[in-house]
C-alpha cells in the first residue's frame, strides 16, 4: 500500500484478491460514502463492521443495492 491514509480501488481489489467486475466495483461504490474513489479509515471501519453485523435480510438488501444502479428497493421488499 502507498501509505496515503486511504485505500483506493486498486489497493482494495489487490488486498482482497478480487477481480474488478461490475459487481465488485458497485460494492466498492456503496462503501465509498463520499464518492472519492478511495476509502478513508472511518469508511473502511464502518463498512467492515456493518457488513460483519448484517443479518440475512440486511445482507440480501446490500447485495440488491450492489446490483441495482438506481439504488431503489422494490415496493414488495421491506426490511
Amino acid at each position: 500500500m502507498d501509505n496515503s491514509g486511504t485505500i483506493d480501488t486498486t489497493e482494495f481489489f489487490q488486498w482482497l484478491q478480487l477481480s474488478r467486475t461490475e459487481f465488485s466495483e458497485s460494492v466498492f461504490s456503496l462503501i465509498d460514502n463520499d464518492n472519492s474513489s478511495a476509502l478513508d479509515f472511518p469508511e473502511f471501519v464502518a463498512s467492515i463492521g456493518t457488513i460483519c453485523l448484517f443479518e440475512r435480510k440486511e445482507l440480501l438488501k446490500f447485495v440488491f443495492f450492489a446490483f441495482d444502479r438506481r439504488r431503489h428497493l422494490p415496493e414488495w421488499y421491506k426490511i
